[in-house]
């Protein structure tokens, strides 16, 4: 899970929890979780992985238009395939994000991620 930091010191995420239970455990992504939740992408992403997920925040949907948001959450399939976009179905390395690597979405389309100096990286193994 790439993540910018959080506004309060959180724990590392425990090994035996899943992509879906680390958002879930940290309020900065309440928003998200509710968004996957409505969509059904919330099993997919407690189920085996691996999965990468480039987690926006509250505040990232905070800066959204409010008919944006509306839109998307009355709008099912396109919810769906924006949160699909954010989520890469395998295990990306912060190192890919150095290269400019291309990652695959779940989504299916292709993106670049960049690394930034104040990101934090949340690594289940």
């Amino acid at each position: 899970v790439a993540v910018p930091p959080p506004a309060t010191t959180a724990s590392p995420p425990s090994s035996s929890m899943n992509v879906f239970e680390v958002l879930k455990a940290n309020s900065d992504f309440s928003t998200l979780v509710s968004l996957l939740e409505a969509t059904g992408l919330d099993s997919a992403l407690a189920g085996a992985g691996p999965f990468t997920v480039f987690a926006p925040e509250n505040g990232a949907f905070d800066s959204l238009k409010p008919w944006q948001l509306k839109y998307l959450a009355a709008n099912k399939d396109a919810l769906t395939e924006v949160l699909e976009y954010h989520v890469a179905p395998s295990r990306v390395n912060v190192s890919q994000l150095y290269v400019n690597e291309a990652i695959t979405s779940l989504q299916g389309s292709h993106f670049f991620a960049e690394y930034l100096k104040d990101s934090t990286v949340l690594g289940l193994d």
